[in-house]
C-alpha cells in the first residue's frame, strides 16, 4: 500500500513518502482556469505558460503572453533573463538573475534590475551547507548606498539522522542587528517520520508558542492521525484542540480521511475524503478525489467537491494532463466547474540512445538474459565507488526505468520481456552501456 501524499486543510501539508520510480518528464506548455464567487460577483481567471528546451533537455525559456525568461547556462551558473511585453509590443529588459552552484549545490543567487540603460544590484541570496550537505544557512541582503546590507536569515539545526530538528528565521532591526522573529521545532520517530511541528512566534514579552502539529504512524507505516492545536496568548502551555483527520485504507487503491472539527469540547464529525490512486506512471498524482460533506441532522454524506486528474499518452510521444475540479453549489443544485488544469509534456531522455556505439566502454550484468522482474547485478560493482544512476530503455528508445545506486550494485529487470539498452552514469556523465535480454 502506499500511504497518503497530500492532503488539504486550507493550507497543503506535505507527508514524506518512500521513493518511487517515475518516467520523467518535462512539461511544455500549460493553462490554468478558474471560476469562483467573491462578494457576489463571478470571477474568472486564465493563465498561460509556455517553455522550451535544448538538444539536452535543458530549459532555455519560459513564457507568458506579456513576460518571459531566457535561460544561459556555463559551469557551475544559470543565467535568467527576464523581459516584459509593454503596451507598444516592445520587449524590454527587467530582471537578471545568477545562480551559482557548487557540488550540485545552489551558493548564491543575486538579482539585478535593469533601470537607465543599466543593470543595478537589488538582492543577493546566499546558502551556506555543512559537511553532509545540509543547508544550514540562508541569508538575504538587499544593496543600498552601494553596499549589501543584511536583511533576513533562516537558520536551520539538524539532528544526526540528518533530519531537520529546528528553524530560526531572523529580521535585522532598526539598530542593524539580527532579531529573532519567528521558528519551528520538529521531531521524528524511530522511522524518520516527521511525528510534530511547533510553530514559535515572538512579542514584546518574548518567544511564545502558536501551534502544534501531530502526526502518528501505525506498524504498518502509514499515517493514522495527523492533528493540529493552537496555543492560547501570552503562552500558558495549554493547546487548544483544533482540527483532526483519520486515514483509512481499503486495499492499495483507495485512502480515505475522515475529517473532525473541535466544537464544544469534543471532535465532530463534519466529513470525508476520498483518494484513489492513479497509475502512478508519470507522477503520484491520484485518479480521482471526492470529498463528502456528513449532515448530522440527517446522518447522511453527501458529495461537495469532486476532482478527476488523467494522464494521456499522444501519438506524438508526448504526454497530456487533465484535471478537473467541481464544486457542488446547492443554491443552483447543479456541479460547477470550478478549476480546470490542462498542461503538455515530453518524455525527458538523458541521453540520445542511438549514439551510445561511440562508447567503448560496456557493462557486465547478470544475468543476461534474466527473468521480468528479478534483481540484475553490476558484476563492475560500480555502485561501490560512488553514487551510480540506472537508465533502462526499451526498443523504442523510451526510458521504462530510473534508480540510483548508493551502495547496493542491483536493481530490478523490467517487467516485460524485450531487448533493453541499459546506460549507467555518474555525475550525470556516462560511464557504460548494456544490451540486456529480458525473458518470462
Amino acid at each position: 500500500m502506499k500511504k497518503l501524499c497530500l492532503f488539504a486543510i486550507g493550507l497543503i501539508i506535505s507527508i514524506a513518502v518512500h521513493s518511487q520510480n517515475y518516467i520523467p518528464i518535462l512539461i511544455d506548455s500549460l493553462f490554468t482556469w478558474s471560476w469562483g464567487v467573491d462578494h457576489g460577483d463571478t470571477i474568472i481567471s486564465e493563465s498561460w505558460e509556455g517553455l522550451s528546451y535544448n538538444s539536452s533537455d535543458s530549459l532555455i525559456q519560459r513564457r507568458s503572453p506579456d513576460s518571459r525568461v531566457n535561460y544561459f547556462y556555463s559551469i557551475d551558473t544559470i543565467l535568467l533573463l527576464a523581459e516584459t511585453l509593454d503596451t507598444s509590443d516592445n520587449w524590454y529588459f527587467s530582471s537578471r538573475t545568477t545562480n551559482a552552484f557548487n557540488n550540485g549545490k545552489i551558493i548564491s543567487r543575486l538579482t539585478e534590475r535593469y533601470k537607465n540603460n543599466a543593470w543595478n544590484n537589488s538582492a543577493l541570496h546566499s546558502y551556506f551547507y555543512e559537511s553532509m550537505q545540509l543547508d544550514t544557512l540562508y541569508l538575504l541582503q538587499h544593496w543600498k548606498n552601494g553596499m549589501w546590507v543584511n536583511f533576513y536569515k533562516k537558520e536551520k539545526i539538524y539532528g544526526a539522522k540528518g533530519n531537520n530538528i529546528e528553524e530560526a528565521e531572523y529580521y535585522v532591526g532598526t539598530n542593524g542587528d539580527f532579531e529573532y522573529n519567528r521558528g519551528k521545532l520538529f521531531e521524528y520517530d524511530s522511522a524518520n517520520h516527521q511525528i510534530q511541528q511547533i510553530d514559535i512566534n515572538t512579542s514584546s514579552n518574548g518567544e511564545y508558542y502558536t501551534r502544534r502539529m501531530v502526526w502518528a504512524y501505525g506498524g504498518d507505516d502509514l499515517l493514522d492521525t495527523f492533528s493540529i492545536c493552537d496555543y492560547s496568548y501570552p503562552n500558558d502551555g495549554t493547546c487548544t484542540n483544533v482540527f483532526m483527520s483519520t486515514f483509512d485504507y481499503l486495499g492499495q487503491d483507495t485512502t480515505v480521511e475522515s475529517r473532525f472539527r473541535w466544537d464544544d469540547n469534543q471532535w465532530k464529525y463534519y466529513g470525508k475524503e476520498l483518494t484513489f490512486k492513479g497509475q502512478e506512471i508519470y507522477s503520484n498524482k491520484p485518479d480521482s478525489v471526492i470529498f463528502y460533506t456528513y449532515w448530522a441532522e440527517s446522518q447522511a454524506h453527501t458529495p461537495t467537491m469532486r476532482r478527476y486528474l488523467q494522464y494521456e499518452e499522444l501519438s506524438d510521444d508526448s504526454i497530456y494532463f487533465k484535471e478537473q475540479k467541481y464544486h457542488y453549489y446547492e443554491a443552483a443544485n447543479k456541479w460547477m466547474l470550478t478549476r480546470f488544469i490542462e498542461e503538455w509534456y515530453h518524455i525527458q531522455k538523458p541521453l540520445n540512445v542511438d549514439d551510445i556505439a561511440k562508447y567503448q566502454e560496456q557493462l557486465s550484468i547478470f544475468p543476461n538474459p534474466g527473468h521480468s522482474g528479478q534483481k540484475l547485478k553490476l558484476k563492475n560493482n560500480l555502485a561501490a565507488s560512488g553514487t551510480i544512476e540506472v537508465l533502462i530503455f526499451d526498443m523504442n528508445g523510451r526510458l521504462v526505468f530510473s534508480d540510483i545506486l548508493n551502495s547496493q550494485s542491483s536493481f530490478q529487470a523490467p517487467e516485460h520481456e524485450g531487448i533493453y539498452t541499459i546506460l549507467i552514469r555518474e555525475k550525470g556523465q556516462l560511464i557504460g552501456y548494456s544490451k540486456q535480454l529480458i525473458i518470462e
